[in-house]
């Protein structure tokens, strides 16, 4: 297995039952591509897939020091959640149970993994082409985008999570402008507001912590 086991029953804890189930179907049905893999051990890694539902939906699962420092989606149900959807479930369940990775992975010229998943690719059709092609194009530019200047304001959103089987409770907290990154350390985050710190949470997210950068109704929730 690649990836370690607190890992994904968090993932799938953030889903739920359903989209875990669904992503099983997806997986069975050989719906799932991983298209990208930068891997380390099963605490650092970061991979992107492509789901075939409805659409193809790029996913992208990255995992530091044991914890999720990161998870998206294009589609609708993670852009409303900002949680783990079931594209990102498939994603990282094709990822861990299909040999094939771990094989490639496990090889001398593990460096040429991308280049092999690239060579590998099984297109279904004309139409199939011409939308991954275009995805990616606009993924691309997306990365190279890096927001120094925020014009929208930034949100930061809380979440409460209850363990039913552990009967436990636990809050976690999200902050972005259109895409939401995990807030791994409020401590961390303090002093960053306390000091008006400059700091990026990912490719797409970079500005200075003072509290007229954030939404008004998010400043009393800074303040508590």
């Amino acid at each position: 297995m690649l990836v370690d086991n607190k890992i994904k029953e968090e993932l799938f804890e953030d889903a739920g039952d359903i989209r875990v189930q669904k992503a099983r179907l997806y997986v069975k049905t050989e719906k799932v591509d991983i298209t990208k893999i930068n891997y380390k051990n099963k605490n650092n890694f970061e991979i992107t897939g492509k789901v075939l539902g409805q659409e193809i939906y790029r996913t992208n699962v990255s995992v530091e020091d044991g914890e999720i420092s990161d998870i998206t989606c294009e589609c609708l149900d993670y852009r409303g959640r900002y949680a783990a959807c079931k594209h990102i479930i498939a994603t990282i369940m094709e990822f861990d149970e299909n040999p094939k990775y771990e094989n490639m992975l496990s090889r001398e010229d593990k460096i040429d993994v991308n280049k092999k998943l690239r060579a590998n690719q099984k297109y279904r059709s004309f139409a199939q082409i011409v939308n991954e092609l275009y995805e990616e194009e606009m993924h691309e530019t997306e990365e190279k985008r890096v927001e120094t200047d925020i014009n929208n304001k930034i949100k930061i959103e809380p979440r409460l999570i209850y363990n039913k089987y552990y009967n436990s409770l636990k809050i976690d907290f999200k902050i972005g402008d259109k895409r939401m990154y995990k807030l791994k350390n409020l401590v961390e985050f303090y002093d960053r507001m306390q000091h008006s710190e400059k700091f990026k949470y990912g490719n797409n997210l970079e500005f200075i912590h003072k509290k007229e950068a954030f939404t008004e109704k998010d400043q009393d929730l800074l303040d508590f």
